[in-house]
């Protein structure tokens, strides 16, 4: 008997999760067993993949609108969280009575796995053939899928192999085939039990119904679509802080100032202003430039002149007052004076 012996991938896998964990003892009864998942590493690689969660909700829409389409059955359909397991975790959790279809799904290299319950394609040849208007017989003790139940088999592989190439197509053109069909798990016994499969597990109920499909897709081929499905990445051309930067500047511009033109000015003691009256002369100094302030701070000087016949005053900005993100309030402010067709 050969023994098995654990893949370097996995043994990463073990030493990752393992950490500083306790160390489970068989005699000690206070402790519980904790079993260790070896698909931990896959099943990261998975939660890696953004864009999946929209493709999924996409994929279920387009299995509902075939369903009703083409086998006449308004179902609700939900693709549960991709999973990863091994084939003996799989095959663990199918029903007695399926249908296994074998499928290639390039460019994804190896088998997967469609299977189908014989209670849903018991209940969809009701729904297709009967009408629904009584209950479907029982599947109970039932292993092989009646002819009827095989052409709806059939018909559901070629919705659902379509609402996959529809639904993934903007990241992965996936090229489609039927490899076989069988009442059994033969193919998917014939793999080696720690082989790991992408479980996608859809949902699928109505009022008086409810079971689910099963796509098992082998992982470590998958695995290479990574990059393709990741979710959108953040643009890093542009830091935080020059973020920040650029939107202050742009809410800057909509800021209302208090923008003045001091002609001249002196400085005089407290005691002449105090005794200043109605009808004095303050004896201004001779005008020269022209003081242009914002909020009461300097941005530049102004020079008098006349401008369409009319006394005026050309400012030069001086670059004061930096916002940020190559933004200056005096700049600000110039681009608000140009707008104007000259300051009287």
């Amino acid at each position: 008997m050969s023994e098995e012996v654990l893949s370097e991938n996995e043994v990463d896998a073990l030493m990752e999760s393992s950490g500083d964990d306790e160390v489970f003892f068989a005699d000690d009864s206070a402790r519980e067993y904790r079993r260790f998942d070896i698909t931990a590493r896959e099943q990261g690689t998975v939660n890696r993949m953004g864009a999946l969660a929209a493709i999924l909700e996409r994929q279920d829409e387009l299995i509902h609108h075939g369903l009703v389409k083409q086998l006449s059955t308004d179902m609700a359909v939900k693709c549960q969280a991709p999973r990863v397991f091994s084939v003996s975790e799989a095959i663990a959790a199918l029903p007695e009575g399926l249908v296994l279809v074998t499928l290639n799904l390039k460019p994804v290299a190896g088998d997967a796995f469609l299977v189908i319950s014989l209670n849903t394609l018991s209940y969809l040849v009701h729904r297709y053939f009967g009408g629904g208007k009584t209950k479907p017989p029982s599947v109970t003790g039932r292993a092989d899928a009646t002819s009827s139940e095989m052409r709806v088999a059939s018909k559901l592989t070629e919705l659902y192999l379509q609402s996959v190439t529809n639904a993934f197509k903007e990241k992965v053109a996936f090229e489609t085939e039927v490899i076989d069909t069988q009442n059994n798990l033969d193919a998917l016994e014939e793999r080696v039990a720690t082989e790991k499969y992408l479980a996608l597990v859809t949902d699928v109920s109505t009022p008086d119904f409810e079971d689910v499909l099963r796509l098992f897709v082998p992982f470590e081929s998958f695995e290479s679509l990574e990059d393709k499905l990741a979710g959108p990445k953040k643009e890093s051309g542009v830091s935080l802080e020059g973020e920040w930067q650029i939107r202050i500047a742009e809410q800057m511009q909509d800021v209302a100032v208090e923008v003045s033109g001091v002609l001249a000015s002196i400085e005089l003691p407290l005691r002449e202003v105090l005794g200043l009256k109605v009808g004095d002369v303050v004896d201004l100094a001779q005008l020269g430039s022209v003081s242009l302030e914002v909020q009461n701070q300097s941005v530049g000087f102004g020079q008098f002149g006349v401008f369409d016949d009319k006394k005026s005053v050309k400012y030069g900005m001086t670059g004061l007052l930096d916002l940020g993100a190559g933004v200056t309030l005096s700049s600000a402010v110039d681009q608000a004076l140009n707008e104007e067709t000259g300051n009287e």
